[in-house]
């Protein structure tokens, strides 16, 4: 018996206007599959306002920049209906690719440390 991969996708859990999506069966984000992630974006954020999305990308060890095109055109798409694009989960070396283009300053970049800083914020406010 055979072992066959499953073809990439999105897994999206939703939650009225919250997004919870991750990558799956990918681990680099290149100009093979940024097609698919088009219609996968596209699918997610169409016709819709006040979306939150947050897209986790612990599975992705490498990503071109491209594909860093076309997360910016789904981060002004999110934001022009007045909503908002968190990535979350980056390895250090994804993380870097944003960092050296400034682009963690215009993206809502969620690492490990940030989120569990503001779990335990939430936490002693209580």
């Amino acid at each position: 018996m055979s072992y066959i991969p499953s073809a990439p996708s999105i897994h999206a859990v939703e939650d009225g206007n919250s997004v919870a999506a991750r990558f799956v069966g990918l681990k680099s984000l290149t100009e093979e599959n940024v097609e698919f992630l088009e219609r996968e974006f596209a699918a997610l954020v169409a016709n819709r306002k006040g979306l939150n999305v947050s897209l986790d990308f612990v599975a992705i060890d490498y990503l071109t920049s491209i594909v860093v095109a076309k997360l910016l055109v789904l981060h002004h798409q999110i934001r022009s209906a007045e909503g908002q694009l968190t990535l979350v989960g980056l390895k250090p070396m994804v993380l870097q690719i944003f960092k050296i283009a400034q682009l963690d300053r215009v993206l809502n970049i969620q690492t490990a440390s940030t989120a569990l800083s503001a779990c335990q914020t939430k936490n002693r406010s209580r």
